[in-house]
């Protein structure tokens, strides 16, 4: 295995890494969204039956 080599499965290794972080911070972003949708979603529900009664 040349240094060549080595650097280039460092290289890819890195780069795979950097995607899991990346794809891990989409999924908390996502789930985050989903919690404040989900907030609004019972206020505004809270809001109507307000209106309603």
């Amino acid at each position: 295995m040349t240094p060549s080599d080595h650097n280039q499965a460092e290289y890819v290794r890195g780069i795979q890494a950097g995607r899991r972080i990346e794809r891990q911070h989409n999924t908390a972003r996502t789930v985050s969204r989903d919690v404040l949708f989900m907030c609004l979603g019972v206020v505004a529900g809270l809001i109507w039956q307000a209106l309603l009664f």
